[in-house]
């Protein structure tokens, strides 16, 4: 199969793959390999050579995919669809052409551009039912009109007396409608009514209703449509209309009077129509809702207490509501005392009080187990924290005294109450100046003292007689990393060693304990480092170089951010460059990517002394050559050119000084610069 012809790169995947099945089916592939067809196009004529009809017929790029499946079709049919080559037809409009052929109607009557494809197919419809469809063959009259002409034609009427041209196609309908079933439509063709009103008033007429109540065009469309309503389920409310009742209000009279109640329930103009019909719901399930109103209850009040009474906590009793539900409560609290009832055989007084809602659901679910924490909601506890308090006295705590401090958080309350059902004392942890990681570890000790036959160390070997309160909560996090570790934290368990020396024993006794080995000049560096108190964790590491050592020191002697050139990948160089960024006060960041060169970071360091925007050129892969260039295009700015050097530039500009201020770092100033630490 030679498809060598077609790998053209204007072909898509889609496009090549139609060839290609072309070629495996022995066509003439050349009708549609071209760029000009989609793939769905394609598709269509390949099919139709498939089928071998002439697609020639429809291989017209104008023709969308969708036109062209129409006219492939038609052909199948054996349909002449001549009159259907015309690129301006949408597929709709070409389908109405071809039914109209096959059902054997003059089709070139309707295949007119002008008409869309609705009409197309209400003068088809009409040919077939040989009606004559010059009476409707206009692309002015929308194809809703041209039905209800071509439902008069069928019928024998003649459609121009009662179908005008200013008439529109709803009120066209309407009097087809009229004529057909034998109404009087007179009515409706009133000049001063509006489809809307007219709509009302045939619906009247269908309906068989005096629709004659509401034939008043001062009325609006809704007004109608609301006494029509009325009227369909057999009252007039005309006369409340004009008494000044709305429409909604008027509904609600109507379903009241079919629904038996008398009208002295709900006949206040005051009352909205949301109002009225709880009214009648709550009457027509027999209560009587006047006497509650009597009593001084609001339709919301009444509301919530019936549906509390609906709720039947206790079904083979009787209950008297009325000493929860009082109609001096607002809304709010009833709805409180309805929320408790619901799980509690009594209520409490927390409804006076203006919790939020998690607060209440606290207090409920608490309530139903026999707990109150009300008197702690009052102290001003609320929800995840009154939460804790509960669930440490449901643990059997009898005396939450150490939760009671507003300055513990939440984690910190867990903790508190994790003692608690652990049955350890908390008082010996519950202090506010505790972390809640530090409670935590505390907590874990004094739990393995109550359990002696897991051999776990516990509070009382790591604190005798109690000296906790002697350690600030940095040297217990140390103590509980040697205790974790299996380290003899013993040998720093004393609250006179300060937490940065504890940790760099700690640190010691880590390395000996995985085997890590020094040198005696990074042993040298660490001492000194430890008679000062610096963090040894930054710079005790075995990669690191004696040299690369000092200067992690020397940074933390002079309080900088050494985390930036705490890397071992780093060259001494590289390090020391960073470490003077951090002095001069830089953006040291900048240069924290060991693949930099010596040159790069230079001119890195030069760029943030000179306040140039560094972002667009710190990057390894971008050569020193490049980041010359675009070092002097932002000194130089408009006045820049690529003839001008970088030396010419800094010159131009006068931050030669500038540039001279980065280190040199040759070898001699950078031993004299790290053997003087």
């Amino acid at each position: 199969m030679d498809k060598i012809l077609y790998k053209n790169k204007e072909f898509y995947n889609g496009q090549y793959e139609e060839i290609e099945k072309g070629l495996r089916k022995k066509l003439d592939v050349s009708l549609y390999a071209d760029p000009k067809f989609d793939y769905a196009q394609m598709k269509q004529i390949r099919e139709g050579l498939e089928k071998g009809i002439d697609a020639k017929i429809y291989a017209n790029p104008e023709f969308d995919w969708l036109e062209m499946r129409e006219l492939r079709e038609g052909l199948e049919e054996r349909v002449d669809v001549t009159l259907c080559l015309n690129p301006a037809f949408d597929c709709w409009q070409i389908r109405e052409i071809i039914d109209g052929i096959k059902s054997g109607v003059d089709a070139s009557i309707y295949a007119k551009v002008e008409f869309n494809n609705y009409q197309m197919r209400k003068i088809r419809i009409g040919l077939e039912s040989g009606v004559d469809v010059n009476r409707y063959l206009n692309p002015n009259l929308d194809a809703w009109k041209m039905e209800r002409i071509l439902m008069l034609l069928k019928r024998g009427i003649d459609p121009d007396l009662y179908i005008k041209p200013e008439y529109s196609s709803d009120l066209s309908d309407m009097i087809a409608n009229c004529v057909i079933s034998g109404r009087d439509y007179s009515v409706l063709i009133k000049p001063c009514y509006n489809d809307g009103q007219r709509t009302e008033i045939y619906y009247g007429m269908i309906n068989d209703i005096d629709y004659k109540i509401y034939e008043n065009p001062k009325y609006s469309v809704q007004i109608m449509e609301c006494i029509r309503y009325c009227l369909m389920e057999g009252v007039n409310v005309l006369s409340y209309i004009r008494d000044g009742y709305n429409i909604g209000q008027c509904k609600e009279i109507c379903r009241a009077i079919n629904s038996g109640i008398s009208l002295d329930k709900i006949l206040n103009k005051n009352y909205s129509y949301k109002v009225m019909k709880e009214i009648i719901d709550l009457e027509k399930e027999g209560i009587n809702t006047t006497k509650y109103f009597e009593q001084g209850f609001n339709i919301n009040q009444l509301k919530i207490y019936i549906d509390a009474t609906k709720e039947h906590r206790f079904p083979d009793e009787k209950e008297d509501y009325s000493r929860w539900f009082k109609p001096e409560y607002p809304r709010y609290k009833m709805k409180k005392i309805r929320k408790q009832l619901k799980i509690c055989d009594e209520i409490h007084d927390y409804f006076d009080y203006d919790f939020d809602s998690e607060t209440e659901s606290v207090l409920n679910s608490n309530y139903y187990r026999g707990i109150d924490l009300l008197k702690y909601a009052k102290l001003g506890f609320e929800g995840i924290r009154l939460e804790e308090i509960g669930l440490a006295i449901r643990s059997g705590a009898k005396d939450v005294k150490p939760m009671l401090n507003f300055n513990l958080n939440y984690n910190q309350l867990k903790e508190i109450r994790f003692g608690f059902e652990h049955g350890v004392d908390v008082t010996i942890y519950s202090d506010i100046k505790n972390s809640w990681s530090t409670m935590y570890k505390i907590r874990i000790l004094l739990e393995n003292d109550l359990n002696p036959e897991s051999n776990k160390i516990g509070f009382n070997e790591v604190f005798p007689n109690g000296s906790l309160e002697d350690y600030d909560s940095e040297q217990i996090d140390v103590i509980f990393w040697g205790y974790l570790k299996g380290v003899d934290f013993k040998r720093y368990l004393d609250p006179s060693i300060p937490a940065a020396r504890m940790r760099n024993i700690y640190w010691m006794m880590e390395n000996e304990k995985y085997g890590v080995v020094f040198n005696d000049d990074q042993l040298k560096i660490i001492a000194k480092g430890v008679e000062q108190d610096l963090p040894i964790i930054k710079y005790a590491k075995s990669e690191y170089t004696a040299d690369q050592m000092k200067l992690i020191v020397k940074g933390l002697e002079e309080g900088l951010n050494t985390y930036n050139y705490e890397n071992c990948e780093f060259s001494i160089d590289q390090m020391y460059l960073i470490y003077r960024c951090e002095k001069d006060g830089l953006r040291a960041i900048k240069l924290k990517n060991p693949l930099f060169t010596i040159g790069q970071m230079r001119l890195i360091y030069f760029g943030l002394l000179a306040s140039l925007c560094v972002e667009v050129y710190a990057s390894p892969k971008i050569t020193e050559d490049e980041m010359k260039n675009e070092i002097s295009r932002q000194l130089m700015e408009g006045d820049y050119s690529e003839d001008i050097t970088f030396e010419q530039a800094i010159k131009a500009r006068c931050v030669t000084e500038i540039f001279d201020k980065v280190p040199n770092l040759d070898e001699i100033e950078l031993k004299f610069e790290i053997d003087n630490l």
